[in-house]
């Protein structure tokens, strides 16, 4: 009896610093998306890179994989505390504002302040344009010395966040959901949780000060990961990757990591500076003609050329419920698809505004007619 004993410590005690290896079991109600007010949107001008981003409230909301239309995450936020008096939801809370900081690029930079702490979040995203690879960089300005920054990951992969698993594994975190994966790096700190949303996840715990209880899985449910940024620096950086397999999206991963997070946001910005070396927009435009003709052409499904869907938003989506089905605005509109080509056709991308022309007559009706919208293969929606 003794030694079946020791063998039962042995088999499952939790390993490290977990109070144990899987999340207690939670039910947890129908979740929400994002709203349609976006500071930021983007892809990687090239196909190879099959992910497009969106920001809102300062925060990462949609990332959208392997088509336009599919969306895998509601946010990854950061939260900032002092670990006893107060938590910060860069998400929600603060003042927000975003700059388009290239012209002739998809970049920006968004700030979120908190005026009563008197410190502020700025954060850059960027896709790799050889991968499925989401790469944030962001900084605490002031308070790096008194405060701790968290991120809280909501995924909803492959349309919604029911069913998903989600686990720790060495320096990286894991989301799967039938066939999808996505991977996180890097996490160098002890100090993290994987939960059900809102049934004391990292989010609520942190509202009661501290991660007092950490598990290293949980699901298959409604899931969050919760962890700490590095603890010796004001400045970090966070990728995420995806693929069709847990090997796929570590891959993708261990090569953006090794590319370097500089080489990735100049590999990002040189991609769209060539697509406008193409573009004639002439003396009468304004410089921001370069970034409009990018929005629409951003715009456009890696896999299904001239598809270009009327947003990449989810209209209402902070009032919409995650397992409708329903992919929004991002339906191709053949009303919104003739203005884009003309757009486009006025900026001098005569390539795209063709493939338009070619999609456009995939579908039109013996009468002359289109539907309302379509998906991406063209059938009506």
């Amino acid at each position: 009896m003794a030694l079946l004993a020791l063998i039962a410590i042995v088999l499952f005690r939790p390993s490290g610093n977990w109070t144990a290896d899987v999340a207690p079991a939670a039910s947890v109600a129908v979740d929400h998306w994002t709203s349609g007010d976006k500071d930021a949107i983007g892809t990687a001008y090239s196909r190879q890179s099959n992910v497009w981003f969106t920001a809102e409230h300062g925060t990462l909301a949609d990332l959208l994989y392997p088509t336009v239309d599919a969306d895998n995450l509601r946010q990854l936020g950061f939260l900032v505390t002092d670990g006893s008096s107060f938590v910060f939801d860069a998400a929600t809370q603060g003042v927000v504002t975003s700059k388009v900081t290239d012209e002739r690029a998809l970049t920006y930079e968004l700030r979120v302040t908190d005026p009563v702490h008197g410190f502020t979040l700025a954060t850059k995203i960027a896709t790799d344009p050889d991968r499925p690879v989401v790469v944030i960089s962001a900084q605490l300005l002031g308070g790096a010395d008194r405060f701790a920054v968290y991120a809280y990951l909501v995924p909803h992969l492959g349309g919604g966040g029911a069913g998903q698993t989600a686990f720790f594994d060495g320096s990286r975190g894991y989301v799967s959901k039938k066939g999808t994966w996505l991977a996180v790096a890097d996490m160098t700190n002890d100090e993290r949780t994987a939960g059900y949303l809102g049934h004391g996840d990292g989010y609520d715990q942190l509202h009661q000060d501290r991660l007092t209880n950490r598990y290293r899985q949980a699901g298959p449910g409604r899931v969050t990961l919760t962890w700490r940024m590095t603890s010796n620096s004001s400045a970090w950086t966070t990728a995420l990757a995806f693929g069709s397999s847990r090997a796929g999206a570590d891959a993708a991963l261990s090569a953006t990591m090794t590319k370097g997070t500089q080489a990735v946001f100049d590999a990002y910005r040189d991609g769209w500076y060539a697509y406008a070396r193409g573009l004639t927009l002439g003396s009468g435009f304004n410089p921001m003609g370069y970034h409009s003709a990018e929005v629409i052409k951003m715009a456009e499904d890696k896999l299904h050329p001239g598809a270009i869907v009327a947003s990449l938003a989810q209209p209402w989506g902070d009032v919409t419920s995650d397992d409708t089905g329903d992919v929004g605005y991002r339906k191709v509109w053949p009303r919104d698809l003739y203005h884009a080509a003309n757009g486009l056709l006025a900026a001098g991308d005569v390539a795209t505004a063709s493939d338009v022309l070619r999609f456009m007559g995939k579908q039109q009706r013996p009468d002359g007619s289109m539907p309302q919208n379509t998906d991406l293969e063209g059938k009506p929606v």
